[in-house]
């Protein structure tokens, strides 16, 4: 009989693919390119990675190119953006100054997803100007929307999903028990979000007189801080514990315990690629469950526990 965790994974694994595959048959997106003068070689990759998943711009789309243009001096960067959508160009220093090296090439591709965005959401609060410009780029209607479209995405966009496989480590059964999370994150002032996630996880537990059937349910609610390469948070998690008791000698009787359990939790996640991302949790259950194992060791949901999920954000 197939595993309810393998099923899950399956259909995530499918969702997957299915966006990507629809991501590579479009033709959705809106052209940019980069130049960088005087900045180091190991920065360029990979702000120009971060600010193409931030743009929804990649890199074999064509049409009229937004010119993005980066001069380092020092701990300074000048952005340049040449936008022919909206016939204009828009700079701004910024200053890397107070920021980690390991952190410097997120910030700085969010930095420029910002100005270009700010240029291209002028084709949603005046899709038509007073005057025309004098020299005016050609560049297709459904151009101009999928711009428009990245430009007020992050203005509606203050609440997002996720979904993810989830492997929930328990010290006491000794390997992961597979599961789905679902996630659903607001955005708030100054970087800071607040989240929740639903959670449930189904597997077993071997001892030498038997299996012990783990079934959970969790709730969790955190609010944290998005800091350079990783988002972390701090919360809380209340959850349902049943542990069901199916002996192999007809010698003994199973039983079945099940209660709430509850403890602090913390939170770290990471973008890999696109909408795929990592989720490590981990925490101290303040009270949870145990079964008793006749003739070997019980079965303990409590203390200690981690948790790893990968899945889709959905939105980001």
């Amino acid at each position: 009989m197939r595993r309810p965790g393998a099923a899950l994974a399956s259909l995530l694994v499918a969702a997957a693919l299915a966006h990507v595959g629809t991501a590579e048959g479009a033709e959705a997106g809106v052209p940019v390119a980069f130049s960088f003068d005087g900045c180091p070689e190991a920065l360029a990759p990979p702000v120009e990675r971060i600010a193409r998943i931030e743009l929804h711009a990649p890199a074999d789309a064509r049409g009229a190119m937004t010119q993005i243009g980066l001069v380092c001096s020092g701990d300074d960067v000048h952005l340049i953006i040449d936008d022919p959508l909206t016939s204009k160009r828009v700079d701004r220093t910024v200053s890397l100054a107070q920021v980690a090296p390991e952190g410097r090439a997120r910030l700085l591709a969010l930095a420029i997803a910002e100005l270009v965005r700010s240029s291209w959401v002028e084709l949603d609060l005046t899709p038509t100007p007073s005057l025309p410009p004098s020299h005016p780029v050609e560049s297709s209607s459904a151009q101009r929307a999928e711009a428009r479209t990245v430009a007020i995405a992050t203005r509606s966009l203050a609440w997002r999903g996720s979904a993810a496989v989830d492997g929930l480590l328990i010290p006491t059964v000794g390997h992961p028990i597979l599961g789905l999370t679902l996630g659903l994150l607001h955005e708030l002032p100054r970087r800071a979000f607040a989240e929740g996630a639903l959670s449930a996880w189904d597997g077993l537990a071997s001892r030498t007189t038997g299996d012990v059937a783990i079934r959970q349910l969790a709730l969790d609610g955190a609010v944290g801080l998005r800091v350079p390469v990783v988002d972390l948070s701090v919360g809380l998690r209340v959850g349902w514990t049943s542990l069901s008791g199916s002996p192999s000698m007809s010698a003994l009787q199973g039983q079945t315990t099940s209660g709430v359990v509850f403890g602090p939790l913390l939170v770290a996640s990471v973008q890999v690629a696109g909408p795929l991302r990592v989720w490590a949790r981990t925490g101290w259950l303040l009270r949870g469950e145990r079964g008793v194992v006749a003739g070997d060791s019980d079965v303990t949901v409590g203390g200690y526990w981690a948790s790893l999920g990968l899945g889709l954000g959905l939105g980001s």
